[in-house]
């Protein structure tokens, strides 16, 4: 009868076990199915404007323009992976070509943070952070056409000319001034 209950008890734990491990799996896909995503939306953003792209990533990453610009040449890395290579490096204490030499290895991103007990959410995060900004410095800049374009037609302050501020002598209310 022991026996019997200990199996029974085993059972449970192994099951119990067995699901634990699936939810995790489970987990672990949809984070790296979310990076996948996130890095393709960063390297669809970045075929629109290279420059507003690796601006933002040299302020989240705390990295010049100039060296992403050399590590994405020499790497052939896309913007996405860029991002992840640099995030992992940071938070491993590991180089950057170290990084980049391990995936290009035929490792993948999910593999490679394991080795340096990071989380694949932080990645996510790290990649969402990236997109979110680089729409944002986007918009500001559509929008700093637009007010450039709408200030005047013809490119001149709206307020000069007739009836305006100044006229060609200087003063106000069309050149009359005090008499």
């Amino acid at each position: 009868m022991a026996a019997r209950l200990l199996i029974v008890v085993w059972a449970l734990q192994l099951g119990l076990a067995s699901n634990l491990i699936l939810a995790q799996t489970n987990q672990q896909s949809r984070e790296l199915r979310e990076i996948r995503k996130q890095a393709a939306q960063l390297d669809k953003q970045a075929a629109q404007d290279q420059d507003i792209v690796f601006n933002s990533l040299s302020q989240q990453l705390n990295i010049p323009v100039d060296t992403l610009r050399s590590q994405k040449t020499s790497t052939k890395l896309g913007f996405g992976e860029l991002l992840i290579a640099n995030s992992i490096a940071n938070a491993s204490g590991k180089s950057f070509d170290e990084i980049a030499a391990a995936f290009q290895s035929g490792r993948g991103w999910g593999e490679i943070a394991r080795d340096y007990n990071l989380s694949l959410g932080k990645l996510v995060s790290d990649l969402k952070r990236a997109n979110k900004r680089i729409q944002e410095a986007r918009t500001e800049k559509i929008q700093a056409r637009e007010r450039n374009q709408s200030s005047s037609p013809s490119g001149q302050d709206a307020t000069r000319g007739r009836g305006g501020p100044s006229n060609a002598r200087g003063t106000p209310g069309g050149g009359r001034g005090k008499r």
